[in-house]
């Protein structure tokens, strides 16, 4: 039997770290998919594309620190010699979310799906710390909110029901402090 490629391993290790919400969609978050594309993992993976030569020079450094949620994004869907485009056309982690007008100039023939789906997996929604000073319009059709386990309906209001959800407490901004802390709110989740 041959031995896994790294990217066959980074596929699997995404695979593992991604999260059902209660849409049915998945997402992974950032620091999951920093702790998977280690510099070590990257070096390994950039060393394996199909590319010139001379477009790896610099190439593992500069994912490292500006792209690895792109790279990411492209393991998963399964294109990752493709980080050498996103690079040139200095369309990295700043970049993102990608429009897909942008996406498809990068990448003809898979950059709509790269903008309408797979992105958004890799850019669940993050909860403000201020959202509760002023209406929230939020414009990305694709976005993905973190809401995981169960809905628990708990009153009805005026304008309609009223549910207790789920989010991750890294994708919160309520309680900064105690995130960053390690201080672990209802085991590493946060309950609204």
């Amino acid at each position: 039997m041959a031995s896994r490629t790294i990217f066959e391993e980074l596929y699997s290790q995404i695979e593992r770290g991604r999260v059902r919400v209660v849409s049915g969609k998945y997402f992974i978050q950032q620091s999951r998919v920093r702790e998977i594309f280690t510099p070590e993992n990257i070096e390994l993976a950039v060393a394996e594309l199909i590319c010139d030569a001379h477009e790896r020079v610099g190439l593992a450094k500069k994912i490292q620190q500006e792209g690895t949620i792109v790279f990411a994004i492209l393991v998963w869907m399964r294109k990752a010699d493709f980080i050498v485009s996103f690079r040139n056309h200095e369309c990295l982690d700043s970049k993102l979310p990608l429009h897909e007008a942008r996406a498809q100039e990068i990448a003809e023939d898979f950059g709509l799906s790269f903008a309408r789906e797979y992105q958004w997996q890799f850019l669940p929604y993050v909860f403000k710390e201020d959202m509760c000073d002023y209406h929230r319009q939020i414009d990305d059709v694709g976005m993905i909110f973190p809401f995981i386990g169960q809905v628990e309906h708990i009153a009805e209001g005026g304008f309609g029901q009223i549910s207790r959800l789920t989010i991750p407490a890294s994708l919160q901004e309520f309680f900064p402090n105690a995130v960053r802390a390690g201080t672990h709110l209802c085991g590493s989740l946060m309950t609204c």
